[in-house]
């Protein structure tokens, strides 16, 4: 059983008892720094089309401003007080050689705009094809229509779909088991996975959806999945011991 990846969620900051804000620089250095094997993050487009790391929609939380990030040039991004917003390109500068969990984020306001989609897609796949990637680098949305566009665009990594209930996980967990038997290839060398909340996970290993599940599915199920919701170092261990792909945590005290 392979040990699961230590995923830093939004890098080393206040939630995690770190000094750094969320999905900066200095908030990555510190993950590493602190033994995470990869630093999740979310990347939206600014104004102008510059891949930028923010999770929210709207700049109020962080940056004390009544105004979504898209609606921002990057000019006015980097200008703000009360936060270092880091391009894409600035993170690949230091990190890139590093295994990440890269969160492609669609707006509400842009989630049906198919032009802010391939162009998210393209800016990213530009940008990492500069660098020699970590091999567990991953790609993820909720968007299941913007993973296929990355895929579209020569992506041969790793991708998942977040999932946040069960029924799309089952779903996932059936593509990628399609995926295995298409392409005659064994779990490791499946590049497709699955990115679920601690919630949903729970519900997909009650007795009763184990038993609808092949033996296939439940190996792909752990084998291939990323879990978030992880808060503390007891729920680290707990589902370390079920061989999970990987446990997304704000709690970055890791066991050894």
């Amino acid at each position: 059983m392979l040990q699961s990846l230590k995923v830093a969620h939004r890098g080393s900051h206040s939630r995690s008892h770190g000094s750094h804000i969320e999905n900066t620089l200095q908030a990555f250095r510190e993950a590493y720094a602190l033994g995470s094997d990869m630093v999740e993050f979310d990347v939206q487009l600014s104004a102008d089309l510059i891949p930028v790391i923010f999770h929210d929609d709207s700049l109020l939380r962080l940056a004390k401003r009544r105004k979504n990030l898209f609606q921002c040039t990057w000019s006015e991004l980097k200008s703000l007080p009360l936060v270092a917003i880091p391009r894409l390109e600035d993170f690949l500068q230091e990190h890139g050689d590093k295994a990440f969990y890269l969160e492609l984020k669609v707006p509400k306001k842009c989630a049906g705009d198919e032009i802010y989609l391939k162009t998210l897609a393209k800016k990213c796949i530009t940008a990492l094809k500069g660098y020699r990637l970590h091999p567990d680098t991953l790609l993820a949305s909720f968007h299941p229509g913007l993973l296929a566009i990355v895929v579209r665009l020569g992506w041969k990594g790793r991708y998942a779909r977040i999932c946040d209930s069960k029924p799309a996980a089952l779903e996932q967990i059936r593509l990628i088991n399609n995926k295995s038997v298409s392409e005659n290839t064994k779990s490791k060398a499946i590049t497709l996975e699955l990115s679920i909340p601690r919630r949903v996970l729970k519900e997909l290993v009650s007795a009763a959806a184990l038993k609808k599940m092949t033996s296939v599915e439940k190996e792909l199920l752990f084998a291939h999945t990323y879990i978030w919701e992880v808060s503390t170092q007891a729920q680290i261990k707990t589902l370390m011991k079920k061989g999970l792909r990987g446990i997304v945590s704000d709690c970055l005290d890791w066991p050894s």
